[in-house]
């Protein structure tokens, strides 16, 4: 991943108020901390955060001109509102370029899972997102599982993930299921009311929401 430049402001005020302020002003209100440094109340333009997160996803590594001083950072966590889903508030972690770090990543399915499909199922997705280590420049905006090939009586692992180089995975079991495959509900009252027929339940006419007789002899 390429590092984007972006040019905060700090000495921001603070409090909810002064947020909000800033936000009506076009800007972002965030903060910048690291290993060995204090975190530092910023501001950025909303244009060009928008432009690189666009470009980068909520991982994108940024070269971040903080009132003149270069820092190598990472997006690391950015709050959203809950109803406009409009950035609150961003989070720059200072970074080395070569040390690895551990940040959450986005998963995403990828392919049409046909065989699933012809036997009245869909796929299912089990973890949103997955903990990866790897150096700052080497993280990914996302990961993608290909469901191309899946089945219905197979289920999809992290094993099935083709990991980027220098990429690993942490806090997670190799047996860890992130697809499923399983059958809609229209499919199993359609298996349920076929199995009944083929046992002698009840006849097609009834079957069909008639008022045919019941068959004699038979048991609910």
């Amino acid at each position: 991943m390429q590092a984007q430049s972006l040019t905060a402001t700090s000495g921001r005020e603070l409090g909810s108020g002064a947020s909000r302020r800033l936000r009506a002003a076009g800007r972002v209100p965030g903060v910048v901390y690291g290993k060995e440094r204090e975190a530092t109340p910023l501001s950025v333009e909303w244009p060009s955060l928008r432009a690189i997160l666009a470009n980068g996803g909520t991982n994108a590594l940024v070269n971040l001109d903080l009132d003149g001083e270069e820092l190598l950072t990472l997006i690391y966590d950015v709050q959203r509102d809950p109803v406009k889903l409009s950035i609150n508030h961003i989070d720059f972690l200072v970074v080395a370029a070569g040390q690895p770090i551990q940040v959450a990543v986005p998963l995403r399915l990828d392919g049409v899972a046909e065989q699933v499909g012809r036997r009245g199922a869909v796929v299912e997705q089990q973890l949103n997102e997955l903990q990866v280590l790897a150096p700052p420049s080497a993280i990914p905006s996302e990961l993608v599982l290909d469901i191309t090939e899946m089945t219905l009586e197979v289920n999809l692992t992290v094993q099935d993930l083709d990991l980027p180089e220098r990429v690993e995975l942490v806090d997670v079991d190799d047996d860890q299921i992130l697809a499923v495959a399983k059958k809609t509900r229209a499919t199993l009252a359609l298996e349920r009311e076929n199995a009944r027929k083929e046992a002698g339940e009840f006849d097609e006419e009834e079957g069909e929401g008639g008022e045919g007789a019941p068959d004699e002899g038979g048991e609910e």
